[in-house]
């Protein structure tokens, strides 16, 4: 029953994280939705807040369904994560073997949960600002609301990757042979796209490798679960029927 669990979200994991990355990169590259404005120099600054926010209230449909799709595929990892653990619980490993997949499906939950609070911090603050936008509120206090929000959201997107990431090396761990190849190359980039974050990118590396792992890293290793089994410990005593020597003892 749980290898089927882990097959299913597998592929809801794969398929979401697909569809939302080539999504969101249709938005960035202006596929579907107008560009976003420049800011011309010497421009007031009220101006540009406003032809902001005038191009997000014509992107927003495509923001919403985004955010939905991010926020099911986030809370479809979590449900990943529970079910690699019930999947270990259930073939005898206890939660100190290290080769058991417990541990990275525990931090999978985590990370699962965490990255939908984040979409649904984002999506509120991005409602609430153009809801505000339309009123008599100040827009430079809209703008800087939105731009907490916005930088609540990538905090909480940066703790996600790099739990994601941590889980996907313990799992490698607990996988044999070459099945492991996705899950230490996945978290050695989710690691990164996650540190990126938190300091000064110059070069965007971690656009280019969130792409990467979105529309590969992710879809691959996903898969890759449902036929990756556990390692088991090195030795196991076996255990059989006692036998009843010639003399009447049991050995």
């Amino acid at each position: 029953m749980n290898a089927s669990l882990v097959r299913r979200w597998a592929l809801v994991v794969a398929v979401g994280s697909a569809l939302v990355l080539a999504w969101h990169g249709a938005i960035d590259a202006a596929l579907i939705v107008p560009a976003p404005p420049d800011f011309v120099p010497h421009q007031a600054i009220d101006e540009a807040f406003v032809a902001r926010f005038v191009w997000l209230r014509e992107i927003a449909t495509h923001d919403l369904g985004v955010r939905v799709l991010a926020t099911i595929s986030f809370l479809a990892l979590a449900g990943l994560g529970r079910a690699l653990s019930s999947r270990s619980e259930e073939s005898g490993l206890t939660a100190e073997d290290t080769s058991s997949m417990a541990p990275a499906g525990r931090l999978l939950v985590v990370a699962g949960l965490v990255g939908a609070i984040g979409q649904l911090i984002e999506l509120g603050g991005h409602d609430a600002a153009m809801e505000a936008s339309m009123s008599a509120a100040p827009v430079t206090s809209v703008m800087l609301n939105l731009f907490f929000f916005d930088q609540v959201g990538a905090a909480m997107a940066a703790a996600t990757w790099a739990v994601f990431g941590t889980a996907a090396l313990v799992g490698a761990f607990a996988t044999r042979g070459w099945l492991a190849i996705p899950a230490v190359v996945l978290g050695a980039a989710l690691l990164v796209i996650a540190a990126s974050w938190w300091i000064d990118d110059p070069a965007d590396i971690s656009s280019s490798l969130l792409t990467l792992a979105g529309l590969v890293l992710i879809p691959v290793w996903a898969l890759s679960l449902d036929r990756a089994p556990a390692r088991r410990p090195a030795f196991a005593a076996p255990v059989g029927p006692r036998t009843t020597e010639s003399d009447g003892s049991h050995a």
